[in-house]
Formats: C-alpha cells, sequence, structure tokens
C-alpha cells in the first residue's frame, strides 16, 4: 500500500477483469482507465463498479498506442 499515491492521480488497470482493482482505486478517489478485452468480464464489471471515476476500454487492436492516447490526453505528465 506504500507505493499507492494518498492523493487523487489517475491509474492504468491493463486486464481489468472484473474491475475489482479498479473499483478500489475508484474509492480512494483515483481515476481509473480499466481496460478489458474479454466482452463478458467488461460488461460484468462496469455492472457490478458503476463509477464516474471509472473509464473502461475494449482494446483489442493497438493496445499500447490507444491506451497511451487517452492516458496522455488526461495530462498526466503536465
Amino acid at each position: 500500500m506504500h507505493l499507492i499515491p494518498m492523493n487523487s492521480s489517475y491509474v492504468l488497470d491493463v486486464g481489468a477483469g472484473i474491475g475489482t482493482d479498479a473499483a478500489a482505486f475508484a474509492a480512494m478517489e483515483h481515476t481509473v482507465v480499466a481496460v478489458e478485452p474479454v466482452d463478458a468480464f467488461r460488461v460484468a464489471g462496469i455492472a457490478q463498479h458503476r463509477s464516474h471515476r471509472i473509464e473502461w476500454l475494449d482494446e483489442r487492436g493497438d493496445l499500447a498506442s490507444r491506451v497511451c492516447q487517452r492516458v496522455c490526453s488526461m495530462r498526466v505528465f503536465t
């Protein structure tokens, strides 16, 4: 837990499954991009963990560039 920022931060959860970790980070007031390519897991996660702090992505193509584009648009590095 000592590596988790105390202040609100951005979290990238790749292979988010049903969103257990994403929901935990969102509960700590972090903004989460949850990437889950398996439809059944992603749909279950969205239904189970409704939070405006979690953005779900269905990435099956060029994951690295798409996620980087999304994360960089959050101004994480400024």
